[in-house]
């Protein structure tokens, strides 16, 4: 751009890095929403976006730090860690299941929610504006 010009259409770009999801946060989820709904938009750049279910990515990584750093109880963490992964994966899972049982001690209607989000087929799903 030229100093005092703004954006022209078509030539944003809305830029982040996130690795992976946050327990709060699916951020990609937002920029998918932000890039909708912002004509000026012209794509996205996720650096480090992950392409697995939340629930998944977070058996993965728990894995993956067992293997670095062994410990006692480390392994029945990740087995606990892995059930709770099936059980916000289940069909058993309801608006009412208490949040106890659940991965990260998240609430049932967050779990539910994500669900329907399926980050790799929501990426496919944009086709770019020009």
């Amino acid at each position: 751009m030229r100093p005092g010009t703004g954006p022209r259409p078509a030539e944003c770009a809305l830029t982040g890095y996130w690795p992976g999801w946050t327990a709060w946060t699916p951020v990609p989820a937002y920029a998918f929403g932000i890039a909708a709904a912002d004509p000026s938009i012209a794509g996205l750049v996720l650096l480090a976006a992950d392409t697995q279910p939340m629930r998944e990515a977070a058996v993965r990584v728990a894995r993956y730090l067992v293997e670095l750093a062994p410990g006692p109880g480390a392994e029945e963490a990740v087995s606990a860690l892995v059930q709770q992964a099936a059980s916000v994966a289940g069909p058993e899972l309801t608006p009412d299941t208490p949040s106890c049982p659940l991965s990260l001690g998240l609430f049932a209607a967050y779990w539910l929610d994500l669900r329907a989000y399926d980050p790799v087929a929501t990426a496919a799903d944009r086709s770019p504006r020009c």
